[in-house]
């Protein structure tokens, strides 16, 4: 399972002390905020570049992937996966956090003069979707939730970061998630289970910038058919999309 990013971090250099920090006006730093966006977002295409990846597991380790599409899986796997959506709705104000404070190093000197951002948006609400194993970030999600949740829209950003920062951070998360769902464009959603909800809630999705697109982390574990493996794997992104344009003030 793919644990929480800490992509940007690596890579951003998001480690500076916080005792520069300044708060902002949070739509300067993000515009598309929980408020705006609460509607319902489907299921529109694969978003991992070639497919989803599937991964024969052996004992010892050894596993056999290739590249496939969406046309290539089971058919209840892909007719489930065709009709995934999420929907998400605010309930109250939302609290916010914003801040900047220079970069470390060159970035934060002229002419480049970067700052670190950080944007914390929470608000109470509600989440309900299906046919999404893995959004939850916990082994063996079934991909399904309704319930009362604790949501959260958080972003870590550079304002100017640097070309190899950037190409590293492309390295890193583009195999899984494509090339569009970087920190400098998008925003992790989290949803929290509150009160009796029982699920996994939302811990491996990103917003673009717009509030019109959703990118969830996927993951499908079943017996393989192939001799001598013991689990087959279906691991990759999906990309959603808001069933009406997003809000904007």
């Amino acid at each position: 399972m793919l644990r929480r990013s800490v992509w940007v971090a690596g890579f951003l250099g998001l480690s500076a002390s916080l005792a520069q920090a300044e708060a902002v006006p949070p739509q300067a730093l993000w515009m598309d905020g929980l408020q705006k966006i609460q509607g319902t977002f489907v299921f529109d295409t694969i978003a991992s570049p070639g497919g989803l990846r599937q991964q024969d597991l052996f004992p010892g380790g050894k596993r056999v992937v290739t590249q496939v599409s969406l046309n290539e899986l089971p058919a209840d796997l892909r007719d489930s996966l065709k009709k995934a959506e999420l929907q998400l709705t605010v309930e109250g104000p939302s609290q916010f956090e914003a801040t900047q404070e220079p970069s470390p190093g060159p970035r934060g000197k002229l002419p480049f003069h970067g700052h670190l951002r950080h944007y914390h948006e929470t608000a109470k609400g509600k989440i309900r979707y299906r046919g999404l194993p893995g959004i939850g970030n916990e082994q063996g999600d079934g991909g399904q939730f309704e319930g009362p949740v604790e949501l959260q829209l958080v972003s870590e950003s550079h304002s100017d970061a640097s070309d190899f920062g950037i190409y590293s951070e492309r390295q890193a998360g583009e195999f899984t998630w494509g090339a569009a769902a970087q920190s400098r464009i998008t925003a992790e959603l989290r949803a929290v289970p509150a009160g009796a909800a029982d699920g996994a809630g939302v811990g491996n999705a990103r917003l673009m910038r717009g509030g019109r697109e959703l990118f969830v982390y996927f993951e499908v574990s079943r017996p393989s058919p192939v001799a001598g493996a013991e689990t087959r794997q279906w691991i990759g992104s999906v990309r959603l999309v808001r069933t009406a344009p997003a809000v904007r003030p």
